[in-house]
């Protein structure tokens, strides 16, 4: 997905950590046109909050885009806040995005040592073998 600056406007101020681009400390700005894609090449997705800017000053509306990486939409994201480590993930809707989530959660455990990569691996097999046989009826 392409942004560009619209007619009447100079830039486009947005942020990728859900707040007002005006309010952000975080705050980035386009002067001309930009591939959205390039926001989630290493994640599942980005909530891009926006506004177009004139040469006063003035501000748009903003516009709130979710951009999805289909290739990793199923992986689990992990944030730190003030509470400690949280996940989040798209809910699957089919049996091949289960299958991506749960890899993806054995990935995560994995590099939090929670699991050792030999269990990953078991689980995983484990995984393919049971849920595979639905993929395949």
């Amino acid at each position: 997905m392409i942004i560009s600056v619209p007619d009447g406007a100079t830039e486009i101020i947005y942020t990728t950590s859900n707040e007002d681009p005006r309010k952000s400390d975080e705050v980035l700005h386009v002067k001309e046109s930009m591939d959205l894609a390039y926001l989630v090449k290493d994640k599942a997705g980005v909530i891009v909050k926006m506004r177009a800017l004139d040469e006063h000053g003035n501000a748009s509306d903003v516009v709130t885009v979710e951009v999805i990486n289909k290739a990793k939409k199923y992986e689990v994201a992990v944030d730190q806040d003030l509470f400690g480590k949280k996940g989040s993930f798209k809910f699957p809707d089919n049996v091949q995005g289960l299958i991506a989530v749960m890899k993806s959660l054995i990935k995560q455990g994995v590099a939090q040592s929670l699991l050792t990569k030999e269990t990953g691996e078991k689980l995983e097999k484990a995984i393919h073998q049971l849920l595979g046989e639905t993929i395949k009826r």
